[in-house]
């Protein structure tokens, strides 16, 4: 299974399992991203995953919300340092649902390093 994380908006993000290029669970989180970490605790425990026997993670790198993309990131990123669990990066500048997104480019290229937030305007930083 691969664990799946989108999160490209303010207002929600997308947490699922793919298993053979489908998902099994897809879940819309309708909450900021200072509640990812916080949704992707309970999802894993809710779907009775074993971090340990995922077989990656699909990360959609943006373009998007800077704060979003970069917590996301952040929280995959931690997951494939700590866990050796390969990471699969997947751009989405056209916005697709996580269905249409995973079936036109499947789980994303692996990543041999870390993942990077792929930006579609220079920084607004205040």
């Amino acid at each position: 299974m691969i664990l799946f994380l989108c999160a490209q908006d303010l207002g929600y993000f997308w947490l699922g399992l793919i298993k053979d290029k489908s998902f099994v669970v897809l879940e819309k989180i309708n909450n900021s991203p200072e509640f990812i970490l916080k949704k992707l605790d309970e999802f894993i425990i809710t779907n009775n995953i074993n971090i340990d026997k995922l077989d990656g993670i699909s990360i959609v790198n943006g373009p998007g919300s800077f704060t979003a993309s970069r917590l996301s990131l952040m929280i995959a990123n931690g997951m494939h340092f700590a866990k050796a669990i390969p990471i699969f990066v997947v751009e989405n500048p056209l916005k697709l649902e996580p269905e249409i997104l995973i079936k036109k480019n499947g789980t994303g290229k692996q990543s041999l390093d870390y993942v990077a937030p792929a930006y579609d305007r220079p920084p607004h930083i205040t």
